[in-house]
């Protein structure tokens, strides 16, 4: 089969739709019958497989702007691909403007802020070319349209009054092999609460901080660490300092998505309040594939992921019922020895059982 991919979310971004994507084009890659063709931005790092996969960058001069794709994409005979595969919101507008003869062709994964972004926060551009109806049309005109969450699929229906009988829900795999081995040699504290991701408001930085300095007046050895940058640092390293707690909130630029084992097997918990609707929250579910209790708000697709073992709040709940909830579980017993185990609904065989029903 040939299948011409085409994305701006390479190289893979932690818990992006870059990673997403890396997944499906490894799935694929597997059956050698699969002729992959591949555009990317200029500084993606290109995948190969014996020259299976073919890359083909924006030309320099257009770098990776909207209009460059619109050209390289030109530069191609689009009628020998059996599949198109597109990944974001950039390529579903070229498709659907200039190039709709072939969105019969089109595989689309959906992410997460595409109802926000499309129909009811539009930006200026979107407006201006009415991209809501082209957008409506373009998902109602595809081959098939896959989701990474049921609760996504539930927000297109709320926003847009989007519905196909032939949607499926393809959940992100977690794959021990992203991963490198726990690091034994890393100096972390004894016991410490870890938060991912960005750090900003939205994420529940706010009411995180207020929670962990109640409990650091109980738990003396408690250290927050936190791996992550973002808008709201500055603001959380203020408060740290001006509560006396600045040597027990450990902030941790952004690191290697593999080096992440370490940091989830051996924190005492996982926490992210975060405001937003999760389409899925990939970093719960790599927190809860290494047996870190996770403490969240019951927002979005979240509860896709957790179970009766985690905790899920109202994003309006109490300050102080979370963080007696959390002293409780501060106060069992801590499992020094969790390694990586695999959730099958999440599972890289279960992943590849839906490409291979989306290209079949």
């Amino acid at each position: 089969m040939k299948i011409l991919i085409c994305t701006i979310e390479l190289p893979p971004i932690v818990g992006g739709a870059g990673v997403y994507l890396s997944n499906v084009i490894s799935t694929l890659l597997d059956n050698e019958q699969n002729e992959i063709t591949l555009i990317c931005p200029e500084n993606a790092n290109a995948l190969n497989n014996d020259g299976v996969l073919i890359t083909i960058k924006s030309k320099p001069i257009f770098k990776s702007s909207l209009l460059g794709h619109i050209i390289t994409l030109a530069s191609i005979n689009l009628e020998k691909f059996d599949k198109i595969v597109i990944n974001d919101l950039t390529y579903a507008l070229i498709f659907s403007i200039f190039y709709n003869k072939y969105i019969h062709k089109i595989i689309y994964f959906a992410h997460g802020l595409e109802p926000e972004l499309v129909f009811s926060q539009p930006r200026s551009i979107y407006k201006l070319i009415k991209f809501k109806r082209h957008y409506f049309n373009f998902l109602n005109a595809t081959h098939r349209n896959a989701f990474v969450s049921a609760d996504l699929i539930k927000k297109f229906k709320e926003i847009c009054s989007y519905s196909r009988v032939d949607d499926i829900v393809c959940y992100s795999p977690i794959n021990i092999q992203e991963f490198s081995e726990i690091d034994l040699s890393l100096n972390l504290p004894t016991q410490f609460i870890l938060s991912t991701g960005r750090i900003i408001e939205e994420k529940g930085y706010p009411k995180m901080s207020l929670v962990m300095f109640e409990l650091f007046k109980n738990f003396k050895d408690l250290h927050w660490v936190i791996i992550g940058d973002g808008s709201y640092k500055e603001n959380l390293l203020r408060q740290s300092k001006l509560n006396f707690f600045s040597e027990r909130v450990l902030i941790i630029d952004n690191i290697d998505r593999h080096r992440l084992s370490t940091y989830y097997s051996k924190c005492r918990a996982f926490l992210l309040l975060s405001t937003f609707r999760e389409s899925l929250g990939l970093v719960y579910l790599e927190a809860k594939s290494f047996g870190a209790v996770c403490f969240s708000n019951n927002i979005g697709g979240v509860n896709e992921v957790l179970d009766e073992s985690d905790y899920m709040f109202n994003p309006f709940e109490s300050t102080s019922l979370i963080v007696d909830k959390i002293s409780q579980h501060l106060n069992t017993i801590s499992d020094k020895d969790r390694s990586f185990k695999e959730i099958n609904l999440f599972s890289k065989s279960q992943f590849n059982k839906c490409i291979f029903e989306l290209f079949n």
